[in-house]
């Protein structure tokens, strides 16, 4: 064999070498490589698993029997019983000698109806909103602003009183809101115990209508017997805003109110 025979046998031999060792590194390297995501995988669906199992074990702990709903339909009936006997019973008691005459007014039997036709409306979502599937759409939604608005913009229809001493006019308006309050107080219970038997989905949403049905029904109440309830800017002020300030109480409240949340930390887990 000539000296060039031998190189290119050199040569080929030292190729195949080369070749041979760099398709065993790639092989070692391609397999190491699926050992480790193989490893990793395993480890992740192990975390999962155990996050998983504590999640089941904290929720059938927390888990616990209870009774059916009523229809919302019998619900509101008895929401309506309770609220229209407080306010209904406080009216009786403290009316006006001029309210039966002033029924016979427009304005005067409009802004009374509009306050209860309102109130109502606000009841029959929150006792809907307790069930899933049934919270207030979008429509419910703003037909609500819309009732509650011109309630509150029949207000505008009343006389502007002369403030005269700013004293007496905050002490005045002062107990009728207290009144206000108080009078709503028993409604407004009554619709976040409701809520809070049930499954709100928005529960923020659903608790700031519990606050204005309550409040709006203390207000129609209130229409009958203040004595000031002509006088448009001690309406506003001592009347309206508190159907307002429920509502935000009621939304800030909520969690706390109807159904407190609890967290979950995977890690502590």
């Amino acid at each position: 064999m000539n000296t060039g025979e031998k190189d290119r046998s050199q040569r080929g031999g030292t190729d195949r070498s080369q070749r041979g060792d760099g398709d065993r590194s790639q092989r070692g390297d391609g397999d190491r490589s699926q050992r480790g995501d193989g490893d990793r995988s395993q480890r992740g669906d192990g975390d999962r698993s155990r996050q998983h199992e504590a999640l089941v074990s904290r929720l059938v702990a927390d888990a616990h029997p209870v009774r059916r709903l009523w229809p919302p339909a019998v619900r509101m009936a008895v929401w309506m019983a309770l609220a229209a006997a407080t306010a209904g019973v406080f009216a009786a008691r403290n009316h006006l000698p001029t309210t039966g005459t002033r029924l016979s007014e427009p304005l005067f039997a409009t802004q009374v109806a509009s306050l209860l036709v309102a109130a109502c409306w606000c009841g029959w979502l929150t006792l809907c909103a307790a069930v899933p599937g049934r919270e207030p759409r979008t429509p419910a939604v703003v037909a609500t602003i819309l009732l509650v608005g011109s309630s509150i913009l029949l207000a505008f229809g009343l006389a502007p009183e002369t403030l005269g001493d700013p004293r007496s006019f905050v002490q005045t308006g002062t107990m009728c809101t207290g009144v206000t309050l108080g009078l709503g107080s028993i409604p407004w219970i009554a619709g976040l115990v409701a809520l809070r038997r049930g499954a709100p989905v928005g529960p923020r949403l659903a608790a700031a209508l519990a606050g204005s049905a309550a409040l709006l029904t203390a207000a129609a109440a209130m229409r009958t017997v203040c004595p000031l309830g002509d006088a448009r800017w001690h309406w506003l002020a001592w009347h309206v805003l508190p159907i307002a300030a429920a509502a935000v109480v009621s939304a800030a409240l909520a969690h706390h109110l109807i159904r407190p949340q609890r967290k979950f930390d995977f890690e502590e887990a």
